[in-house]
């Protein structure tokens, strides 16, 4: 079996709708804003900011709890930033890694997110992952019925998450 290997990924990838780039510190102020309306539209039952965290102190705990982060952008205007796709928890002696994901509620329903998920799923095969995990809340429904459009199937549900696997094999 080939070994898995996140570090020959791309820095940019590029769909038909969306082009995705690897998180920057540049991007900080940006992505705060993503995170911000997200917990503005309830999406999150609590805050993912810590208390007195700025923009730049954000985007560099992201970063160091993932192993790829991906911002995502429009193909039409690129300079704007209205979403992201994240891997993160890699078991590489089992090619099993996970994916998250959010996306700006003005973009939400135009396919943005599955071009995104379709293009790192592809990443992911090329580099030899074997499976791929999500998890989100109960109470997350737009995510539950994505994860199920995307071919995952339910692996385990406790009163609060739901732990998705999708085998890319």
């Amino acid at each position: 079996m080939k070994k898995t290997k996140l570090n020959d990924f791309p820095t940019t990838v590029e769909g038909t709708k969306v082009i995705l780039e690897k998180l920057r510190l540049e991007n900080s102020d940006d992505y705060f804003e993503l995170y911000k309306d997200r917990i503005e539209h309830q999406i999150f039952e609590e805050s993912i900011f810590l208390f007195h965290e700025n923009h730049e102190e954000f985007t560099q705990r992201i970063l160091s709890l993932c192993h790829i982060v991906y911002v995502i952008k429009l193909k039409v205007d690129p300079n704007i930033l209205i979403g992201d796709c994240a891997l993160h928890q890699c078991n590489e002696e089992q090619s099993e890694i996970f994916i998250g994901g959010t996306i700006h509620s003005n973009y939400k329903g135009k396919g943005y997110m599955k071009e995104t998920f379709s293009l790192v799923i592809n990443l992911l095969k090329q580099n030899h992952f074997q499976t791929l995990m999500s998890e989100t809340s109960v109470y997350n429904t737009s995510a539950i019925h994505f994860i199920n459009k995307m071919g995952f199937k339910l692996k385990k549900d406790s009163d609060a998450k739901l732990l998705y696997e999708k085998n890319l094999s």
